[in-house]
């Protein structure tokens, strides 16, 4: 069997076989085929269908497995930012027996070091004592007298996010998280 009619039968082996792109139909044991196949259009030949296949489909599964990881990062910052906040919180609701005269300072460095995970420089901090004027930033040296037994305090924290796939932003925020506690001591 010479190599045009060996390439020419392999339709007739696909219908017999119901395989795309088969080998051969393997009726005869000495036959040598090439494995090298000519770059030509033939009916019936499938080959490279799983390369245009896969060249259609990566650039969607890059995009979904790219943005369950940017929520998953927005997640995990949520969380971390919610547990930081409380911590933050308890902190300063028995900060009026500390020596410390800046509870805001104390607060922030609490919520800090609560969210190791959060850039330091982008958290912001909301603290409200005894239903007074919120004070906002990292110190409010000096409000320790603010501080009484039973008198609630308020403590809320942002941190920005950016969702982005392939460089592309697709929405902005902030992510915030509040803790409502009293002063126990």
């Amino acid at each position: 069997m010479t190599i045009t009619e060996t390439l020419r039968s392999e339709p007739a082996s696909q219908e017999a076989g119901g395989k795309c792109c088969a080998l051969g139909d393997g009726s005869s044991a000495g036959e040598q085929r090439l494995p090298l196949r000519f770059w030509r259009f033939e009916p019936g030949r499938c080959d490279g269908n799983s390369i245009v296949e896969f060249a259609f489909v990566l650039p969607v599964l890059l995009t979904v497995i790219t943005g369950l990881g940017q929520f998953g990062v927005l997640y995990s910052n949520m969380i971390a930012l919610v547990q930081a906040t409380t911590a933050a919180a308890q902190v300063l609701q028995s900060d009026r027996l500390s020596s410390s005269n800046d509870p805001c300072a104390d607060t922030y460095h609490a919520l800090v070091n609560a969210a190791p995970g959060l850039t330091a420089s982008k958290i912001t901090l909301t603290i409200s004592i005894n239903n007074n004027a919120p004070i906002t930033g990292d110190s409010c040296a000096g409000k320790q007298t603010q501080l009484s037994m039973g008198g609630p305090v308020t403590v809320q924290a942002g941190y920005p996010y950016s969702i982005s796939i392939f460089g592309v932003a697709l929405t902005t925020g902030s992510l915030s998280s509040g803790t409502l506690s009293e002063i126990e001591y």
